[in-house]
């Protein structure tokens, strides 16, 4: 981020390192890429977003945090 990485990015899927972040239960790694400017409501080529993965994974610490955003 500090070298001017693009935090919107999409990889495969259409992920961002946003909803990678989210789907794998790292709400500090999250909220990072937020406060560099991450769009937290980004969705993938199947129309899911950060909160959806965060649920289906069952991290609730994410999942109380994006609600509260």
């Amino acid at each position: 981020i500090e070298k001017g990485a693009q935090v919107n990015r999409c990889g495969y899927g259409g992920k961002t390192a946003f909803s990678k972040a989210c789907f794998s239960g790292h709400l500090g790694i999250a909220k990072l890429l937020a406060n560099a400017g991450a769009k937290i409501h980004l969705t993938d080529q199947f129309g899911s977003g950060p909160l959806f993965w965060s649920v289906c994974a069952g991290h609730n610490a994410v999942v109380e945090w994006l609600l509260s955003q």
